[in-house]
């Protein structure tokens, strides 16, 4: 990026307001019939001493050059994730400079600089070449009613995530980890009915886990960053996976896939050929793209639809050992 240009919060230039509501209405919200005097009291939200919403924008001098915004949510079918860099916008003029990847760039650092472990953008999917060369992992596609694909960046500030086996003393965390994600994930497929979440949660207490680990032909793990428990998976020695579970705000972050590994991995070393599962609605899609076959779906034990899955694996050589 030419070193003429600088970038600014827009509370310290809060006179581009009106060229930023310009560029974003002609851009995109006029095509979904929203005024431009509901626009304008959007982008003024930015200078508000709230951390979100933010922009930023990027001028030479007097001239502006683009701007982008950090906001809470930009997706109403993920409307759990936070925060989100939207409303990226780069003139005509300033246009393959570099413009765009550093005001990407420092809308991150600024979230991050407030703390957050991940920050999220949505794009058409023929944006998703670019967001990607820019360190932007492609965690979802074709989602909501204009088919877009999610992008993740996690902050390298936040400690690894390791997996161990759970403990006893783990039960109560692995309870909140099961009932949250139950609640705030899989709402596709309980529709918030009270009958359906009393059976589905009726079973999470740390009691009924601590039996769980206790079977001498299941084993049980979590996810961990730092004291957090972040995800719980269980797996029989048979080859079941019984147990697959994340926290909302950890998703997209690999652990879910990690888990899987772990889990295919231990139940192949005890001999395993078969690997078997029941998936929610919601997470279908996930283990589709894990190798898992879908089997004939079917009623399940708390009233939902579940999906049976199933994988061929090729058991651990033990020679040698």
């Amino acid at each position: 990026m030419n070193d003429t240009i600088t970038l600014t919060d827009l509370r310290d230039k809060p006179a581009f307001c009106d060229v930023i509501v310009d560029r974003l209405w002609n851009e995109w919200w006029h095509k979904r019939g929203v005024t431009v005097e509901y626009l304008r009291g959007r982008v003024l939200e930015n200078l508000n001493e709230a951390d979100f919403p933010l922009s930023i924008v990027a001028t030479e001098g007097d001239r502006f050059a683009g701007t982008v915004s950090v906001i809470d949510s930009d997706l109403e079918e993920r409307s759990l994730l936070t925060p989100w860099v939207a409303a990226v916008w780069v003139e005509a003029d300033y246009r393959r400079q570099g413009v765009a990847r550093a005001l990407i760039d420092r809308a991150v650092k600024t979230a991050f600089s407030m703390g957050k472990q991940q920050v999220y953008l949505c794009a058409t999917a023929d944006k998703s070449e670019f967001y990607t060369h820019l360190g932007w992992r492609e965690v979802e596609r074709d989602v909501g009613k204009s088919a877009l694909s999610v992008f993740a960046r996690s902050n390298p500030e936040f400690g690894d995530i390791k997996i161990r086996q759970a403990l006893p003393e783990d039960a109560a965390a692995i309870c909140h980890v099961q009932k949250t994600s139950v609640l705030a994930l899989c709402a596709g497929d309980h529709h918030n009915d009270p009958a359906i979440l009393k059976r589905w949660l009726g079973n999470k207490t740390p009691e009924t886990i601590v039996s769980w680990m206790n079977d001498p032909e299941a084993s049980m793990f979590v996810a961990v960053e730092g004291d957090e428990i972040l995800a719980v998976g269980s797996v029989m020695n048979s080859g079941e996976i019984t147990l697959n579970y994340v926290l909302p705000k950890a998703r997209f972050r690999g652990i879910s896939r990690s888990m899987i590994k772990m889990l295919e991995e231990w139940a192949t070393q005890r001999g395993a050929t078969t690997l078997t599962l029941s998936s929610t609605g919601t997470a279908r899609r996930f283990y589709v793209a894990q190798g898992y076959a879908e089997q004939k779906v079917k009623m399940g034990p708390f009233g939902t639809m579940t999906y049976p899955m199933v994988k061929a694996v090729t058991p651990a050589s033990h020679e040698g050992r």
